[in-house]
């Protein structure tokens, strides 16, 4: 039985948060909404689209506070997805999940495809792969870079922008094959080959060098060149499937709502290329460190030692790191991110948020 399943003793039901609107201490009739996200930065990500008002209260909940009695080392939004089967969290208006996208939001537009991850009532997501896709936003990354490393991207370093249009251009092929291929296969082993391979190579962009020509750069020419084989191998998949037609159809979805080479970066699994782009970027950023030091260093060299360590010290205390800060620009300014309006909107709509929210 469904009750038997349960392995907590208390339950977040929606209709408990309805009523402590009766028991707010500051007078008002606000309902208590619980907001359940996947990790600590998915808090910092959806506070910026719900905030408190006259109407509701926020509280941003993780998938660990809700205790379970039983051995369950699921995380994230499976561990959410148990707790929904077996009623320990009760969707409803004042218990919603926040939640990143995945790829359900491109294999919705596959006949067949079905996923607890796609939107329907109290579940909002992101529609990208995640909020990590968010923060690679072409300006933001630009303009976080250069205060980073006090001093203008123009001529010195391939832009970040540049390095991620460019990987949004060669991966929009593979990216649609790949979701095509691994629902009509149900994740046959092929299809799971050809995903890890292509996250394999997403992480040896790691190593890619921005400093000079990309074309020149051999780590940047062999991700190229595995993606293609990776896509041909996609391809003779389908082929083999005889879904040529049905694939061609997806495809037209796909164009009708707008994905295309320039946006496909936010449907590519979002911690793969974050993690590439910021390691890329933190070695540029460390180059362009050492060369202030040893600036400071000759500026300094006849001042004495404890002059010239608090001036190198000052350098490295002041330097922050790209990744960190690439996120906190995020959250001060709220870009425009394609494809995330749609769970904004909604937000907005649901829980009656001002329009100074961005939406």
């Amino acid at each position: 039985m469904l009750n038997d399943e349960k392995d907590v003793g208390f339950t977040f039901d929606s209709g408990l948060g309805e009523r402590t609107q009766f028991f707010n201490i500051d007078g008002s009739m606000a309902q208590h909404v619980n907001v359940w996200v996947e990790a600590l930065d998915d808090k910092r990500f959806w506070m910026g689209y719900l905030r408190s008002n006259k109407h509701f209260k926020f509280y941003f909940k993780l998938p660990t506070e809700a205790i379970s009695c039983k051995e369950n080392s699921a995380g994230g939004c499976e561990r959410l997805f148990h707790f929904e089967r077996t009623q320990v969290i009760v969707l409803g208006a004042t218990e919603i999940f926040c939640l990143d996208g995945d790829d359900s939001f491109l294999k919705g537009f596959i006949v067949g495809y079905e996923s607890p991850k796609s939107p329907r009532s109290f579940v909002y997501n992101t529609n990208i792969y995640a909020i990590e896709n968010a923060f690679l936003n072409g300006d933001l990354l630009d303009r976080t870079f250069e205060s980073v490393v006090a001093r203008p991207i123009e001529g010195s370093v391939v832009s970040p922008s540049f390095l991620i249009n460019r990987i949004s251009v060669i991966v929009f092929s593979l990216m649609k094959k790949m979701a095509f291929y691994e629902v009509v296969s149900k994740d046959c082993d092929k299809a799971i080959r050809i995903r890890v391979s292509f996250r394999a190579s997403l992480r040896a962009l790691r190593r890619v060098s921005c400093v000079g020509d990309l074309s020149q750069c051999e780590v940047f020419n062999n991700f190229e060149t595995a993606v293609a084989r990776l896509e041909a191998d996609a391809l003779r998949e389908i082929i083999s499937l005889k879904k040529e037609s049905e694939f061609e159809l997806f495809e037209q979805k796909l164009h009708s709502v707008g994905i295309c080479e320039d946006n496909a970066f936010l449907f590519v699994r979002g911690h793969s290329i974050f993690d590439a782009t910021i390691k890329a970027y933190a070695a540029v950023s460390e180059k362009f460190q050492k060369e202030e030091i040893v600036h400071v260093e000759l500026a300094f060299k006849h001042s004495g030692i404890q002059a010239l360590d608090d001036q190198v010290r000052g350098v490295k205390k002041s330097w922050v790191a790209v990744g960190e800060t690439l996120k906190h620009n995020f959250y001060a300014c709220r870009p425009e991110v394609p494809f995330l309006n749609e769970a904004r909107f909604r937000l907005a709509s649901d829980y009656k948020q001002a329009s100074s929210m961005g939406v």
